[in-house]
């Protein structure tokens, strides 16, 4: 049996869950269109389980990509110069998501 889940219905599961706090509104919503997208190119259809989703996907802002993958940077960069570094290396791992623009940060599958 398939359910088809609204976006606010998928924020909710993480809420009852306790796990709102993982990713930003705009986080969960970048998920949301990301498993929607997915889904529509594959034509599998995605069980929603919140601590996989929890476990296999992290937001993070430049800075603290940077520090986690040791990714080199030189001291005195703009944000715009951070953001492009921690994009692009997401992008060539091929764990990119999306990204938050108002909260200048990313979502990525965690590797």
């Amino acid at each position: 049996m398939k359910t088809t889940v609204t976006f606010s219905e998928f924020h909710d599961s993480f809420k009852r869950m306790d796990r709102d706090g993982q990713f930003s509104y705009e986080g969960f919503r970048v998920l949301f269109e990301y498993f929607e997208q997915y889904e529509e190119e594959t034509g599998e259809d995605i069980e929603l389980d919140v601590i996989a989703v929890c476990c296999d996907f992290e937001e993070q802002d430049s800075q603290g990509i940077i520090e986690a993958y040791n990714l080199e940077a030189e001291d005195g960069l703009e944000q715009e110069d951070l953001d492009e570094i921690a994009r692009n290396y997401l992008i060539d791992e091929g764990v990119f998501v999306g990204e938050c623009k108002r909260n200048q940060s990313f979502v990525y599958r965690q590797h």
